[in-house]
């Protein structure tokens, strides 16, 4: 687990929630306060190396995986836990219709600051999301298109971070951004990979 990584090694930390896609897990727990419970437990139990509530939020562009209502019934449950740990949030936001936004903007009060992560909105979303002081997270997925690479170059340096998300969120060949690499490192398919 992330966990016991991050028990290993000094400088390795790690998060606590479920992700948007995963909501269901906590509605099919049979115990929904029981299961927000351990959340905050889990948090309690790891300080120190538990340093942020996510990766949660919404994700409108795999609703095969859970619902709309789930997902936003279940934001509230991270915005709650954030709250009550006083820890930063891990967030996620995938074509959401401006339903995270007024999500984040409504209960910003609730949670001392966020990174959002694999960041991969508009021009109006970086506004947005700057002038509720979060920091904005770029990887491979960040950068597809000409218009991604346009709407990251604006994200002021202050609120940038760098993500990779390995290996899910590389910068491709067949990106936009990959004109712009200059360093690269050899890669092993999943598939072919061993451990030495």
């Amino acid at each position: 687990t992330t966990l016991a990584l991050a028990n290993e090694f000094d400088d390795v930390w790690t998060t606590c929630g479920v992700h948007p896609t995963r909501c269901n897990d906590i509605e099919e727990s049979g115990d929904i306060p029981q299961y927000v419970e351990n959340l905050f437990s889990f948090c309690d139990r790891n300080k120190g190396k538990v340093i942020a509530v996510g990766e949660c939020g919404l994700d409108y562009d795999r609703l095969h995986f859970c619902s709309k209502e789930v997902q936003l019934k279940h934001f509230e449950t991270h915005f709650q836990l954030a709250e009550r740990t006083g820890l930063p949030m891990l967030l996620h936001n995938r074509n959401t219709q401006g339903d995270f936004e007024r999500q984040v903007r409504e209960n910003r009060h609730r949670f001392s600051n966020g990174i959002v992560h694999s960041f991969t909105g508009t021009q109006d979303e970086v506004q947005e999301l700057v002038s509720l002081g979060l920091y904005i997270g770029v990887n491979g997925c960040s950068l597809k298109t000409e218009e991604n690479c346009s709407v990251a170059a604006s994200i002021p340096l202050s609120h940038l971070v760098l993500e990779t998300d390995a290996p899910w969120c590389d910068v491709r060949a067949t990106h936009a951004s990959h004109k712009h690499v200059k360093t690269t490192w050899a890669s092993v398919k999943k598939e072919k990979h061993t451990v030495e």
